[in-house]
């Protein structure tokens, strides 16, 4: 499940979402197998190697070449293909940015049953980039994306259910999905925080998630791309609950503010999950930012780490 593996693809929350192996470390030492698979016509294979050479796994790094094996697997009718070639350009990686094409791409994707095309397509008609903004057609694509597997696809739905977003308000149904997650031990991650994009601000209000914890106290719930200028509603809420996370997924680890930082070393050390924004905000960047915080070694390695290995993974053995 490519990149997206070493943090599960959350629609609405990280954006675009890869299609490929099960984690980098498969790449890594599969990269020689993909590229004779490849060379002998397999197109999965090449979808494969054009992920390693987008990560630089087993491979050099090389957004150009994976680019290109991204085209050929497309070309060939492997929809994963075209979801990842999309996805490089509407992220600018190894190909200019062209949000319309990367729609399309997206698009030939979800109708070759490519599950993660359709989830890609519908954040574009969520947030407009490349296409006109459309709730309703996300709603409609995240619901074929959910059918086709794509359980963060199904979290989107219900917000869009809870919150008469595209779809009818029906809370039922909204609880219904939210249910399931529970039930299959899914964590759930929601966007919290005024939006950067031009949509409105309320629906992502962390106040919303205090009757969704009541409801289900098991379910893993976390609040992503930080909760300015609700922070302190959010650490309010994480005391109370203790299924609550916050992930500070696109900001700047310099950037977070000083009462975050003083749950994170007193009563939050296990609530919050690191996540950079890449390649808008590059994994080298939030790294060297996060490592020049004032946290303690174990409260640093928590937040890099521990804490996301146990809520989405569980603990390590």
């Amino acid at each position: 499940m490519g990149i997206s593996a070493l943090v599960p693809p959350v629609a609405l929350v990280l954006g675009v979402v890869l299609t490929g192996p099960a984690t980098s470390t498969v790449l890594a030492q599969s990269a020689g197998q993909y590229q004779k698979a490849c060379d002998q016509g397999n197109l999965h294979a090449c979808t494969s190697l054009g992920l390693a050479y987008a990560q630089g796994s087993g491979v050099p790094l090389d957004l150009a070449r994976a680019v290109a094996l991204f085209q050929k697997a497309c070309d060939g009718g492997e929809p994963g293909g075209c979801n990842n070639l999309g996805a490089s350009y509407a992220r600018g990686s190894g190909a200019p940015v062209d949000l319309p094409r990367a729609a399309a791409l997206y698009l030939k994707a979800c109708e070759g049953g490519e599950a993660r095309g359709c989830q890609n397509l519908a954040l574009s008609y969520m947030h407009g980039p490349g296409v006109v903004p459309d709730t309703a057609r996300a709603m409609t694509l995240f619901k074929k994306a959910c059918d086709l597997g794509e359980f963060w696809s199904c979290n989107s739905l219900g917000w869009g259910y809870e919150h008469g977003s595209g779809v009818p308000q029906d809370v039922q149904r909204a609880a219904a999905l939210y249910t399931k997650a529970c039930e299959l031990d899914l964590p759930v991650c929601l966007n919290t925080g005024i939006p950067g994009p031009p949509l409105p601000a309320e629906a992502q209000d962390p106040i919303h998630l205090d009757r969704v914890c009541i409801r289900f106290p098991e379910l893993k719930l976390c609040m992503a791309h930080g909760a300015d200028p609700w922070w302190d509603v959010a650490i309010r809420l994480m005391i109370k609950y203790r299924n609550l996370r916050l992930m500070t997924s696109a900001w700047s680890p310099k950037r977070l503010p000083e009462s975050l930082l003083h749950f994170m070393r007193t009563r939050g050390k296990d609530r919050i999950m690191f996540a950079s924004d890449s390649p808008v905000l590059s994994m080298t960047r939030c790294l060297t930012e996060a490592e020049q915080l004032d946290l303690d070694p174990e409260v640093l390695d928590a937040y890099l780490y521990a804490n996301a290995q146990e809520f989405f993974f569980g603990k390590s053995s």
